[in-house]
């Protein structure tokens, strides 16, 4: 049976829940399903990967997102989804200021630890600095899902309600790496030396330029995303510490994630701080993009 949300969600709230495989789906399965309830409600999406939201629900609830990854690009291209433009770097303070509402957080945890405490699991990143400020935290223990070293954890007292689940994660809408990536990532390869601190973007490339790295010594990770590409190399002790903001991957990365005290899931005011990126060595970014202009 689903959790009547209307006893925390009013109507021109702001709601906000963690993203791609984040997302706590059953409470947003929930969501979509009483938005009547609280009409003129506004939800921030982030990355879309479970694809529960569509555009017809926009019929009671106003759709943000930063970006088009995803389903989001459906909501887009239905005219229904306003993009902030902002970097993500700013989040933290976007949240502090309202600019971006967080009144009712959705988030899904892991099953508590011996002492009582919840992990965000998959995810840390802007949900940090929205647990901060928020009226009401909701949450859906998952035993789907790990319990990782995030900035933050929680307490039974924190939430306003628990939904216990067994579900698995939205899953990835793409693959392994594909003879393109593999080409792509070889070219990558080559301006990555031992020592160096990696960070990742969205889709497939990242895992296949960390395939071709197995032969450095020292590297190091520090990204928003985290794929299943840091799994076999820090086993190997080719990468030797991991600090991210969420977890994109597989059962694999999952399992990996669980207990381990090699990585670190932290707010978005530390992995995106311009003062923080400025102080690494040999930081190479690596992103994709969805059109370049050669002209």
């Amino acid at each position: 049976m689903q959790p009547d949300l209307s006893r925390w969600i009013r109507p021109d709230d702001g709601v906000l829940w963690g993203q791609a495989c984040a997302e706590p789906q059953s409470l947003v399965e929930a969501l979509v399903a009483q938005r009547t309830a609280f009409s003129g409600a506004t939800v921030f999406l982030g990355i879309n990967y479970a694809g529960i939201v569509r555009p017809e629900h926009a019929d009671h609830l106003r759709l943000t997102a930063y970006c088009g990854a995803g389903h989001n690009r459906a909501l887009a291209d239905a005219g229904v989804l306003d993009i902030h433009p902002h970097p993500y770097s700013r989040f933290g303070a976007l949240l502090r200021a309202r600019a971006i509402r967080a009144d009712v957080v959705l988030v899904q945890v892991s099953p508590p630890n011996a002492r009582g405490e919840y992990s965000l699991g998959l995810a840390a990143e802007y949900l940090v600095p929205a647990l901060e400020g928020c009226r009401s935290v909701i949450a859906e223990v998952n035993d789907r899902i790990p319990w990782t070293h995030t900035e933050r954890l929680l307490r039974d007292s924190d939430f306003a309600l628990a939904l216990r689940t067994s579900r698995e994660p939205a899953p990835l809408p793409y693959g392994a790496p594909g003879a393109t990536e593999l080409a792509i990532a070889r070219h990558c390869a080559q301006f990555i030396c031992d020592g160096a601190t990696l960070e990742f973007g969205l889709g497939a490339l990242p895992d296949a330029v960390l395939s071709c790295l197995g032969d450095r010594k020292g590297l190091r990770v520090h990204s928003g995303a985290l794929g299943d590409g840091i799994v076999d190399l820090m086993q190997r002790g080719v990468i030797t510490g991991t600090t991210g903001g969420v977890l994109l991957g597989t059962r694999k990365l999952f399992d990996f994630a669980h207990c381990n005290p090699g990585l670190q899931l932290r707010s978005s005011d530390y992995t995106h701080d311009p003062r923080v990126l400025a102080g690494i060595e040999r930081f190479v970014a690596i992103n994709s993009a969805v059109e370049v202009d050669l002209t």
